[in-house]
């Protein structure tokens, strides 16, 4: 049985259903400014979800990255360039 907002059951499938549900909207405007951060900049990213977005990240120095779903966060871990 999956609990009010927990991820771990779907984790599996977020990206997917995201896109399916909200096509690139939800990626585009999760990511529209970040390209404006400099590299000192710290970055709190909250309900990071898989961490597709950590990719947009590289050149920031220090991203804080919290999830309340353990699986989302493994997910997350194996993001290419984190």
């Amino acid at each position: 049985m999956v609990k009010e907002n927990d991820f771990d059951g779907i984790a599996w499938c977020y990206d997917f259903m995201a896109k399916l549900i909200f096509g690139e909207r939800l990626y585009q405007a999760s990511t529209q400014w970040l390209e404006s951060l400099n590299k000192s900049d710290t970055v709190v990213v909250l309900g990071g979800g898989s961490g597709k977005i950590l990719k947009q990240l590289t050149h920031v120095d220090r991203v804080i990255f919290i999830e309340k779903s353990a699986k989302m966060i493994k997910l997350a871990q194996t993001v290419d360039s984190c």
